[in-house]
This record gives structure tokens, C-alpha cells and sequence, in this order.
């Protein structure tokens, strides 16, 4: 178990890869640190000691990871993902369930409106993808025959939690659109979107921030140049 091989410590750095997973490089150089000195990460640490892949700076109580092992942990680390082409698939994948479960929304509202009023339903994400919601449509109030317009997006999502992304374009146009501006999120059962199991959401934004039934999460970084450095 200790040969220092290349081969064989690229198959044990794997097998202890959740573990590994607990260190993080904290700076540019090869280091590593163990977050809070857990003690389930002390015989992980104790055996890659042993192994040559890290030894203790006892100035800064960093460790360090040689540089010949720095490859293997960019592999362990970084290259556990989907690759390029499996990330192309699984994107068209999600971009043909996505429009397959439009098609399917798009084809019940033109139920609900009738004939009457079926012109009025347009799949809008076909020739604007950056209107910030997929379908135009409209409801008919019953006593005064005024069409109200209604902007949908539509989200397929697991029904296991109802995970979608709302981007900021679809945010914005849903601040800007409130009442008129409607959420469908389409739960996709056996590959195939179920209308039936659809939860509509009317201006979700006032609907789903601050409610106790969905977590939202913000990550996303908006930059740009202190006024005073602006032009430069």
C-alpha cells in the first residue's frame, strides 16, 4: 500500500477521493488545509504523509503537496465532472425535454382559450429567446369577454424537489410583468412532462421570495468598475 508508484497511488488517491474531497487548495501554491482539523480528515492526512503526497509546513501549519502529486490531485479534485461531449448530451438532452414540455403546455392552453382565441397563444421562446418568459397566452374574463395577457415560463423540474433556475433576464421580466407574468412548473414523470401534476405560480416573484415552501439560492456576481476607475 505505501509504494509510491504513480499508478498505484493514482488508484488509492481515488479510492479515498471523498476524503480527499475534504481538503482544498487555499492559495496559489500547492497547498492544502483541513477545514476546522475535523478528525475524520487526521488519518487521511497521517497517510498521505506517509505516502510523500503532503508534508506539514511547521511555520505556517499549512500542508504542503509535492509537486510531483499536484496532478493527481487536479485529477482527483477537479476531473470528476462531466466531460465536454457528456456535458454537450446531458444539454441537449435537458434542451429537447424542455421544449417537448413547452409543446406540451403550449398544446393546453390552446385548450383552455378555444378556437376563439387560440390565435393568441404563441410559442415565443421559437422566436425570441430573450423575451424572458416561453409563452404568450390569454385568459377571457367570463362577464366582460376582456382577454387578459399571460406570460408563461415554463420549468420542467423532478418532482422529487422542484429544482428549476430562474434566470436573471426571466427575473426581471417577472418584477417588470407581476400579475400578468405565470411560473408552470411541469414535473417530467417516466421522461415525459405530466401536465396534470403542472403547479402554476402567478407572480412568482412576490410568490416564492420569502415563502417557507422554497429555498432560493443567490450566487450570482454582478461586476463592474468603481465609479472613479471608470474609462480606464
Amino acid at each position: 500500500f505505501y509504494s509510491k508508484s504513480q499508478n498505484e497511488l493514482s488508484i488509492k488517491l481515488r479510492q479515498l477521493q471523498n476524503d480527499i474531497l475534504g481538503f482544498c487548495v487555499t492559495s496559489g501554491e500547492p497547498e492544502m488545509w483541513i477545514p476546522a482539523f475535523e478528525t475524520k480528515y487526521f488519518a487521511i492526512r497521517n497517510l498521505m504523509i506517509e505516502l510523500g503526497v503532503i508534508c506539514v509546513d511547521q511555520n505556517g501549519g499549512r500542508y504542503l503537496i509535492d509537486a510531483s502529486f499536484l496532478d493527481l490531485f487536479v485529477e482527483v479534485q477537479y476531473s470528476q465532472g462531466q466531460s465536454p461531449v457528456a456535458l454537450e448530451r446531458n444539454m441537449s438532452r435537458k434542451q429537447d425535454i424542455g421544449l417537448r414540455t413547452e409543446e406540451r403546455v403550449l398544446d393546453y392552453e390552446k385548450a383552455i382559450v378555444g378556437s376563439q382565441y387560440i390565435e393568441l397563444v404563441r410559442h415565443i421562446a421559437l422566436e425570441n429567446t430573450s423575451a424572458g418568459f416561453d409563452i404568450a397566452s390569454v385568459r377571457v374574463a367570463d362577464r366582460t369577454g376582456q382577454c387578459c395577457l399571460r406570460l408563461i415560463e415554463v420549468k420542467a423540474v423532478n418532482l422529487s424537489d422542484w429544482q428549476f433556475t430562474f434566470t436573471l433576464n426571466e427575473v426581471k421580466t417577472a418584477t417588470e410583468n407581476k400579475d400578468a407574468y405565470f411560473l408552470y412548473l411541469v414535473p417530467i414523470v417516466r421522461g415525459q412532462p405530466d401536465v396534470k401534476k403542472m403547479r402554476v405560480i402567478q407572480n412568482p416573484i412576490d410568490a416564492l421570495y420569502g415563502s417557507n415552501e422554497w429555498c432560493i439560492t443567490f450566487g450570482e456576481w454582478r461586476v463592474r468598475k468603481a465609479d472613479r476607475f471608470a474609462g480606464e
